[in-house]
């Protein structure tokens, strides 16, 4: 499989999987024109799942579909990025 060019995909991915929302991971995620992400609990054994705690409390993110661990949740770019710790 073909490695990104863009790092901003390892910093939205490392950020997520470990439950950090920052003004890093948000320039990630605007970097790359995220619009919705998709999250789940543990479905692999090669691939960490991204904690849903940062993005639930961030005015950034607005859900769409939560059920048990697994959610849809949009995200508004512009919302929170005074807010975002550095």
């Amino acid at each position: 499989m073909p490695l990104p060019l863009n790092l901003s995909y390892y910093v939205a991915i490392d950020d997520l999987t470990n439950g950090i929302y920052s003004n890093s991971t948000r320039a990630a995620l605007l970097s790359l024109s995220v619009t919705v992400v998709f999250a789940t609990g543990q479905t692999s054994v090669s691939y960490s799942p991204l904690r849903l705690a940062p993005m639930m409390s961030s005015l950034d993110f607005s859900p769409v579909f939560i059920s048990g661990d697994a959610a849809i949740l949009e995200f508004i770019s512009g919302t929170e990025s005074i807010d975002c710790p550095p």
